[in-house]
């Protein structure tokens, strides 16, 4: 009741902001977070950027008695959005958006509302996106400076520049319509037997198309110094393999079905209507033996290492040494790691085998086929283009096409990721921020480690074994050490198709060496350029990573206060920390080995309390549509993470008493409020 007041009373924030902001940080975040509002549960960054709007608030009287960090040369420049504005996040000279909140709300009666109430209200979702939120705002300013990057590119000839002129031209695309996939449409109608779709099959891993089985290549999860080959259950065109199994989305599957005719008809390909029909009881087939996405989560049930030859002994129906050889010239004595496997089930990786089996050619053929258009569909001709997005439509409710620069933003962020990345940072990254960062890290870390030594429920034993798994935990900071060189990588600026079949094999010859060597952890993984606004934790290489496009307006700005700073960034830091250590997370070591460091007696505690969290958050409404609710044991891991926002709070205080702030003498009031909250 004491809290409800307090917050009730700050929208003036009277004598106690005036007091100083310390202990108001300590208050509105300990009691949005002890309560555990959903908000935007999946999106830590903006989670705590929303929850610490208020705090920006209460503090701005204070700007100029607490130090704001280390001089910085300006502040990250937000591109200009030249040809269309997108809503956006207008941050102010404190660093933070004030103008999103509803001060005709009470926030200790509705603090939802009062944070983000008229952002909510005033914001709408632009045509060309599925949702808006500040890692929207981010990723729109980063497509600018990316698409600039490109364009001059472009005038130079560089490999960048040259693919993005090859997609912007949309004529030649035009011309070509789906010639481009001819050949691959010849061999398929060719296909007469069982080696030959395995054959096809392998070829797609890498490439345009789909296999029945996934195919990657990483360091292995009980051995993480060497790179082995991953296979995993794959086949299925529509999200997971719920959409075929429940009748509330049997409209999605009708819409799959007439989109699957709609493909095969503008392929030439034979009763398209019919077979449209046996693809999606093909793909049905598939769903019913896949696993969830929830057992997909147990690591390890899913570390099933074999070799090829045995692989081929027990997963019955499929060519498994053809698929491989057509891969990459894979050796049947290679071990491989499988992941859905169940030799008493015969679900998973052995039963698609058997589903692939029992299916006539005439069916596989079709399969192919469509999902040789349907993986191509964005770079061909605009009617094909079209139909996809119009199918997309049914799951995403956007409303209209990216434009075509975004849709070639996208393309080069995918298929020459390094080289964008590598000019990107070059151009947008400060020195000063990537520091900034580094130095948080540390701050993060320390907090991080009090927080293992205060728990009382786990033993000494584990505790050690977390300290040191903490300890031995990287950071890579802004980007690689190491970026993949494409040079003698030849392109052309009127063959779309052709230079993403270019970059595809450059990618193929890059991962297939990887096989058997050691892990380099200089180099990062395709799919996180510096040019995302993202960060990412590796479980088997114990590694945060957090990307360069990060560190800019709105997530940082380095002459705002470093409140705001600490509660995204540092929030964002402590939030990937965390994952080390969440369901999964924990059951890896201090080199990311897979194995089990934890006592019976703290598993069981660790169980017991991660239910209880789960349950709480099930019953989360907030922000859903009716009837839908968060199912948290496939979100578990997020869900403990997200108590990252408190670390971060946790290395602010440290960041203060490096800088010698001293607030003076506290109150009373202050130093029940320390007692109470910091017990709580």
């Amino acid at each position: 009741q004491e809290l409800k007041l307090l917050l009730a009373t700050m929208t003036g924030f009277g004598d106690i902001a005036r007091k100083g902001r310390r202990w108001i940080v300590v208050a509105l975040v300990v009691f949005v977070y002890s309560r555990q509002l959903p908000a935007h549960f999946a999106v830590p960054f903006e989670c705590s950027a929303i929850r610490l709007r208020i705090v920006s608030e209460a503090a701005r009287p204070l700007r100029n008695a607490v130090p704001t960090g280390p001089p910085h040369r300006g502040a990250v420049a937000r591109a200009v959005a030249f040809d269309e504005l997108h809503p956006s996040v207008e941050t102010g000279p404190w660093g933070f958006d004030s103008a999103g909140i509803d001060r005709s709300q009470l926030p200790g009666n509705y603090w939802w509302g009062y944070t983000i109430g008229t952002w909510l209200n005033t914001t709408r979702i632009p045509g060309d996106r599925v949702f808006w939120s500040a890692s929207s705002d981010i990723n729109n300013s980063t497509d600018f400076q990316v698409l600039n990057l490109l364009e001059e590119g472009a005038k130079a000839n560089t490999l960048t520049g040259v693919l993005h002129a090859s997609f912007m031209n949309a004529l030649e695309v035009e011309r070509r319509g789906t010639s481009p996939l001819t050949p691959g449409l010849d061999t398929i109608q060719r296909i007469s037997s069982a080696v030959d779709f395995a054959a096809f099959a392998g070829g797609t891993c890498f490439g345009f198309g789909l296999a029945p089985i996934d195919f990657s290549v990483g360091p292995d999860s009980k051995n993480p110094l060497l790179n082995v080959v991953y296979l995993g259950q794959a086949g299925l065109g529509l999200p997971n393999r719920d959409y075929y199994l429940q009748d509330k989305f049997a409209s999605k599957k009708k819409a799959y079905r007439e989109y699957i005719a709609n493909v095969l008809h503008s392929a030439d390909w034979p009763d398209a209507q019919h077979v449209a029909v046996d693809v999606l009881a093909l793909e049905h087939e598939i769903a019913r033996r896949s696993w969830t996405s929830l057992a997909l989560r147990d690591q390890e049930k899913t570390y099933n290492p074999m070799s090829i030859v045995e692989l081929k002994t027990k997963a019955l129906g499929f060519d498994w040494e053809t698929f491989m050889q057509s891969v990459g010239n894979i050796s049947a004595n290679t071990t491989v790691i499988v992941d859905a496997w169940n030799e008493k089930a015969m679900d998973g990786v052995i039963g698609i085998a058997a589903v692939i089996g029992s299916t006539d050619l005439v069916t596989l053929r079709a399969w192919l086929a469509f999902h040789l258009v349907k993986s191509s569909a964005d770079y061909l001709s605009k009617d094909v283009a079209d139909a996809a997005f119009n199918f997309s439509k049914v799951f995403t409710g956007q409303e209209e096409q990216r434009s075509r620069w975004k849709r070639s933003v996208a393309v080069a962020n995918k298929f020459l990721p390094d080289s964008v990345g590598k000019d990107y940072v070059a151009r947008h990254l400060l020195a000063s921020s990537k520091q900034a960062a580094q130095e948080m890290t540390i701050l993060v870390k320390a907090a991080f480690a009090a927080r293992i030594r205060k728990l009382t429920w786990m033993t000494n034993a584990t505790k050690a074994n977390a300290l040191r798994k903490l300890a031995a935990l990287t950071f890579d900071i802004g980007y690689p050490e190491k970026f993949k060189d494409y040079d003698g990588e030849l392109l052309n600026r009127h063959d779309l198709f052709g230079n993403l079949e270019k970059t595809i094999a450059f990618r193929q010859r890059w991962e297939l060496s990887k096989i058997g060597q050691p892990v380099d952890t200089a180099y990062w993984p395709w799919s996180l350029p510096p040019q995302v606004a993202n960060g990412f934790y590796s479980h088997s290489e114990n590694r945060f990573r957090l990307l360069a496009a990060v560190l800019q307006s709105p997530f940082f700005i380095p002459d705002s206060d470093m409140s705001v700073n600490f509660g995204i960034i540092a929030a964002c830091i402590a939030h990937e920390i965390t994952h080390g250590f969440d369901d999964q997370g924990r059951k890896y070591d201090a080199e990311g080995r897979l194995r089990d460091w934890w006592s019976e007696e703290d598993v069981q505690e660790f169980s017991k309390r991660a239910a209880q969290y789960g349950e709480q958050y099930a019953n989360f409404t907030q922000g859903l549509p009716e009837g839908i609710r968060v199912k948290p044991d496939v979100s578990m891991g997020e869900n403990i993470a997200l108590g990252g926002v408190m670390t971060g709070l946790d290395a602010y205080h440290m960041w203060l008493d490096e800088q010698a702030y001293t607030p003076g003498s506290p109150s009373l009031f202050e130093t029940w409020m320390r007692g109470a909250l910091l017990s709580r």
